[in-house]
C-alpha cells in the first residue's frame, strides 16, 4: 500500500493499493473545553521516520506532531516493509494548566465517494461483513444499498428475546468491532479489511455510512471513544492502532488479520484449528425448539455447511438456572 503523508493538516492522508484509494482527513481530538481553532491553526512541529516492529512485522513509522495552544496531537502512520499493510494511531497530550475531558479521537475519517474508492464499484453494491463483539450484536453481512432484514440485523442487533430491537428505516450506518471487510460486487475486485490491532485501552469501532438513499458513501471512519476521560496537565492518551489490509480472498485476509492480532498480544496459535460453531441463539434467541433443530440439521446436510459443532444455546431448560429440559 502506497502512503502519501502530508505535514499540512488541511491536506488528507492518502492510502492507495490495488484500485483502492483512501483520503483520510485530519480531524482534531474532541476535548472539553473545546478547541475552537480551524484546521489551519494546527501547526506542524516535527516529523520522524524510524524503523518499528508492529505485532511481529517489520516496517517503519512516520510520526508527525501538531499543536494548538494547550493541546498537542501526534499522528503515527506505520507501513510494513512489503507495503501491504498500513496502521494509524493518534496520541493527544494536554498542555494546558487545567484538566481537560477527552471525548473522542478519530484516527481515520474519509468523506464521500472520493474519500474511499474501491475500483469502479458504487458503494450501494458493496457487500460489507461487520464483525461484532457485543453479546447480542450478531456478525452480519449486508449490501449497503439493500433495504432488507439483513441490514436491520446488522444495524440493530437482537433483543434478549431474539427479536429485532426496532424498525431500521432511516438508519444509514454500520458499526463493526473489531473489524469490517468491504467486498465490491466483482469477484476480481480487491477487498479492504479495516480493524483494530489492540483492545486494551478504550472502546472503538469502524464505521461506514451512506447517504439517505444508501446509494452513495457518506463516511468511512475509525472511532475511538474516551467518554470524558480526564487528562490532567501533562496527561496523555493514545488510541489503538487502526489497521488496513487489502487482498482478493476475504477468508485469507481475515486469517491474516487474526494472526496479526494474536502476534501483537503474544497469544500463541492454538494447537489445532478451532472448531466452527453454529449457535441457535444468534438467530432464534430463547425461542429455539426441537422442530427448529431438526429443520436446521436437515438444511445443514443439504447445503453441506462447514461447521463442527451445533450449539443449542439456552431455550431447552425449564428456566434460567433450572437445568431441566422443558416441553420443547
Amino acid at each position: 500500500m502506497q502512503v502519501r503523508i502530508s505535514s499540512d493538516p488541511t491536506s488528507p492522508l492518502i492510502i492507495e493499493a490495488q484500485q483502492i484509494s483512501i483520503a483520510s482527513l485530519f480531524e482534531p481530538p474532541e476535548v472539553r473545553p473545546a478547541v475552537p481553532a480551524p484546521l489551519s491553526a494546527w501547526g506542524h512541529r516535527s516529523r520522524s521516520d524510524l524503523p518499528e516492529n508492529l505485532g511481529g512485522i517489520a516496517g517503519h513509522t512516520v510520526r508527525d506532531r501538531f499543536s494548538v495552544p494547550g493541546i498537542e496531537l501526534e499522528r503515527s502512520v506505520w507501513t510494513d516493509c512489503a507495503e501491504s499493510l498500513v496502521a494509524v494511531r493518534y496520541r493527544v497530550v494536554n498542555r494546558r494548566s487545567e484538566t481537560v475531558a477527552l471525548d473522542r479521537i478519530r484516527p481515520l475519517v474519509a468523506k464521500g465517494g472520493e474519500g474511499l474508492r474501491l475500483g469502479e464499484s458504487p458503494a450501494a453494491n458493496w457487500q460489507v461483513l461487520c464483525q461484532k463483539r457485543f453479546k447480542n450484536n450478531v456478525p452480519a453481512a449486508v449490501r449497503l444499498g439493500a433495504f432488507d432484514r439483513d441490514y436491520g440485523h446488522a444495524t440493530r442487533g437482537l433483543s434478549e428475546l431474539g427479536k429485532e430491537l426496532s424498525a431500521y428505516d432511516g438508519i444509514t450506518g454500520l458499526e463493526a468491532d473489531p473489524f469490517l471487510l468491504i467486498c465490491p460486487e466483482a469477484d476480481s475486485a480487491p477487498r479492504l479489511l479495516a480493524g483494530f490491532l489492540e483492545w486494551d485501552r478504550h472502546l472503538a469501532h469502524a464505521g461506514i455510512n451512506t447517504d439517505a438513499s444508501r446509494s452513495e458513501l457518506a463516511e468511512f471512519s475509525a472511532d475511538c471513544a474516551f467518554n470524558g476521560c480526564q487528562l490532567p496537565p501533562g496527561g496523555e492518551r493514545t488510541t489503538q492502532w487502526f489497521v488496513l489490509l487489502t487482498g482478493q480472498d476475504e477468508h485469507e485476509m481475515i486469517a491474516r488479520y487474526a494472526d496479526w492480532v494474536g502476534s501483537f498480544h503474544h497469544v500463541p496459535p492454538p494447537p489445532e484449528p478451532a472448531p466452527g460453531v453454529w449457535c441457535s441463539w444468534q438467530y432464534y434467541g430463547p425461542s429455539f425448539t426441537e422442530n427448529d433443530l431438526h429443520e436446521n440439521i436437515a438444511a445443514a446436510r443439504q447445503k453441506s455447511l462447514p461447521f463442527d459443532v451445533m450449539l443449542i444455546d439456552e431455550c431447552w431448560d425449564m428456566d434460567w438456572g433450572n437445568w431441566v429440559g422443558n416441553e420443547q
